[in-house]
C-alpha cells in the first residue's frame, strides 16, 4: 500500500539529514577526517555495507516511483542500495575511492551538493498539500 504521504515524509526526512549533516561536517572537518579513517578499515566497510543494504532495500520496498520530482526520492533509495553492494561485493573499491575524495576540495563541493539536494527536498517535502 503506498500513500501520497510516504514521498512527502522520505521528502521532509533525506531533506533535513542532508542539511543537517552537511552543515555539521562542515562547521567540524575533523569529524570527516575521522570517518574516512574509519572506511580505511575492512570490517567498518562490511559493517557500513550491510547497513547500507538494508536502509537501501527498506527504502525501495517503501517507495520506488519513477515520477514526477519524487524521482529524486527513489534514486536516494537505489544510491543506499548500490553503495551497501559495492561496499560488501568490493570493499577496497570503497577504500581506494574514499582516498579519491580525501580532499578538501572534492568534500566541500560534495557537501555543498548535499546541502542543495537537502534544500530541495525539504522545499518539496513541506510544501502545503496540492489536491
Amino acid at each position: 500500500y503506498l500513500s501520497m504521504d510516504t514521498p512527502i515524509f522520505l521528502a521532509q526526512f533525506w531533506g533535513i539529514v542532508f542539511v543537517l549533516t552537511g552543515i555539521t561536517l562542515m562547521i567540524n572537518r575533523e569529524s570527516v577526517i575521522t570517518l574516512l579513517k574509519l572506511v580505511q578499515e575492512d570490517g567498518m566497510v562490511i559493517l557500513l555495507g550491510y547497513g547500507a543494504l538494508m536502509l537501501g532495500v527498506a527504502h525501495i520496498l517503501l517507495y520506488n516511483t519513477w515520477t514526477d520530482w519524487t524521482v529524486i526520492i527513489t534514486l536516494i533509495g537505489w544510491i543506499i542500495l548500490l553503495k551497501g553492494l559495492v561496499r560488501l561485493v568490493a570493499p577496497h573499491y570503497t577504500q581506494r575511492l574514499v582516498k579519491f575524495y580525501n580532499s578538501a576540495h572534492r568534500i566541500r563541493v560534495s557537501l555543498i551538493i548535499m546541502i542543495i539536494i537537502g534544500i530541495y527536498l525539504i522545499n518539496q517535502g513541506f510544501q502545503p498539500i496540492r489536491y
